[in-house]
């Protein structure tokens, strides 16, 4: 609550109708104020709370992230806009291979013929999947996952080829200039798929050597693929084969893996560093207080004169009623001003007066004064709450502080007292003066309480009135007929 801290005490006057005006300022700025609330939750969080939730956001995310969908990219004959689909062999390059495509709607089937002719004969099944001079990026996915089957005289193995572009190394007028990311795997039944993690794939050494490709090119790179190619291991033998892709999938996580450990990794630091921050930081602002607090309590004996031998001899209570006196206020003043700083409470002061009191005590005696005193502290004390603080202030006055308590709270509490006791069997009435911290100083909360109880007594005793502070610092005072 803005305003609330440690206060220190000015001094003590003298006012009429035998009471004592206590008045007080802010110990130090609001800015300390400020800054010990925003770490205040921090300084009762342990360290193994902090590690038990790191751990349990951490399973939990990672129980997310395994149960998340991937992404997915199908290319089949069902699947297969703006990609060209072609039968490719070694007579490209003069040999006298020959090779035939045939499209069904379950899949592409290349039947080739190997013959002499060419130092590397193939048969091959290439999907070119550029589109308008841009390539696919494959690097948002994790696996190939494909169908592919084959029938050679001798051999039952492909090569599966990702041809890669870049600018660096590649020109789209010769073919050979491509990266050729390559993995080789043997087939089986076209109905079972092969998955293929990007690390079973590596760059064919003959490309980089025979290219002189600079070493910052030599990894794998499927950022801009051009082709994907299924053909004939590098030997084959000589003769009729087949070479059958029923589905190629790419698949990956949403988020990748290494992205995925790396936030992890962040917000366990972040958290750690902010949580070894916060600790440093009210540590710091513990020894502050303390440190001024002990400075406050010798400013306050110094300003009021009150001696080590004069404190021992005053008693906290009221000899007369029982209730706290101005000594026994002043103590608890320290503990209600500590719970409205860290806990931003709100406080409500409430000023009470026994109504003709001076005509009572002229005509029936200070004896009848004295029992009219004692049994109005009484009823106060069995009627507030336990968390209120009642004192008597002096003479017929009584002064309530009200923990946790706006404006509105504290006028229905001063109403609810005045009917109350207006109703009893000594048919006594008070007048109250109802004021909250809103900003500005104890000082100033127990003026305006005061104040308020003033205007109370001026339109006729027996009943509340509140004091406001409004938005341009001004103060206003009201009797309320009827609740905020």
């Amino acid at each position: 609550m803005k305003g609330a801290g440690l206060y220190t005490v000015s001094y003590l006057t003298f006012c009429p109708a035998r009471r004592f005006v206590l008045y007080v300022w802010p110990a130090y700025p609001e800015e300390m104020i400020m800054t010990t609330s925003l770490f205040n939750h921090i300084r009762g969080v342990r360290a193994e709370f902090i590690i038990l939730g790191l751990l349990a956001i951490t399973v939990l995310l990672w129980v997310l992230y395994f149960f998340s969908g991937k992404r997915t990219l199908v290319i089949s004959p069902r699947n297969c806009d703006g990609i060209t689909v072609t039968a490719v062999s070694d007579r490209r390059d003069g040999g006298n291979s020959v090779a035939e495509l045939k499209t069904t709607r379950d899949y592409w089937q290349v039947d080739y013929e190997l013959r002499d002719g060419h130092p590397y004969p193939f048969g091959m099944l290439q999907l070119d999947v550029n589109r308008n001079g841009k390539g696919l990026d494959l690097t948002k996915y994790e696996d190939v996952i494909i169908q592919v089957g084959a029938e050679d005289s001798m051999s039952r193995r492909v090569r599966l080829q990702i041809r890669n572009f870049h600018p660096d190394y590649a020109s789209l007028d010769d073919s050979m200039s491509m990266k050729y990311n390559e993995v080789h795997l043997p087939t089986s039944d076209i109905r079972h798929p092969v998955t293929l993690p990007w690390k079973y794939f590596h760059v064919a050494s003959w490309w980089i050597g025979q290219r002189r490709i600079p070493l910052e090119h030599t990894h794998m790179d499927v950022s801009n693929v051009y082709w994907i190619q299924i053909l004939t291991p590098e030997t084959p033998p000589l003769g009729k084969g087949v070479v059958t892709l029923k589905q190629i999938r790419f698949e990956g996580k949403w988020i990748p893996e290494a992205a995925f450990f790396k936030l992890l990794l962040v917000m366990w630091m972040v958290v750690l560093l902010l949580f070894v921050v916060g600790k440093l930081v009210v540590l710091q602002q513990a020894l502050k207080q303390k440190v001024m607090r002990e400075e406050e309590l010798l400013k306050l004996n110094n300003i009021l004169a009150i001696q080590a031998e004069e404190l021992k001899e005053q008693a906290t209570k009221d000899e007369l009623t029982g209730l706290l006196n101005r000594f026994g206020l002043r103590n608890r003043l320290y503990t209600i001003i500590e719970n409205v700083k860290q806990n931003g409470l709100g406080l409500t002061a409430i000023m009470a007066d026994i109504d003709h009191f001076k005509q009572i005590t002229d005509t029936l005696g200070h004896d009848e004064g004295d029992r009219i005193l004692k049994y109005v502290s009484d009823f106060f004390s069995r009627n507030m709450r336990s968390t209120d603080v009642l004192c008597r202030w002096g003479g017929e006055e009584f002064l309530f502080f009200c923990e946790g308590t706006q404006i509105e709270d504290g006028w229905r509490l001063a109403e609810k007292l005045r009917k109350a006791l207006a109703e009893s069997d000594e048919c006594i009435t008070c007048s109250f003066g109802v004021a909250a911290l809103s900003g500005g100083s104890l000082r100033n909360l127990i003026t305006r309480a005061d104040n308020a109880l003033y205007e109370a007594k001026e339109n006729g005793r027996n009943c509340v009135a509140v004091s406001t502070e409004q938005p341009d610092g001004t103060t206003r005072t009201s009797i309320p007929g009827a609740p905020f």
